[in-house]
């Protein structure tokens, strides 16, 4: 395989908060123009992305 291109820069921006706290976080962000791209559950944590390109420059889905 051939990579013709390489992403360099912010991957994501992590935010932690309590898990009593996330459907608050999740709506504050949404308020802001933020739409969910990705979500899932691991043993240790709750991973919301989501897409904040349109308001600073990038999302971190993959690195671009």
């Amino acid at each position: 395989m051939v990579v013709k291109e390489v992403y360099r820069g912010v991957q994501h921006i992590a935010y932690s908060t309590s898990i009593t706290n996330l459907d608050k976080i999740i709506s504050d962000f949404g308020s802001e123009g933020f739409s969910i791209i990705r979500r899932f559950d691991t043993p240790i944590a709750k991973i919301v992305f989501f897409n904040t390109r349109k308001k600073i420059g990038f999302y971190g889905n993959n690195g671009h």
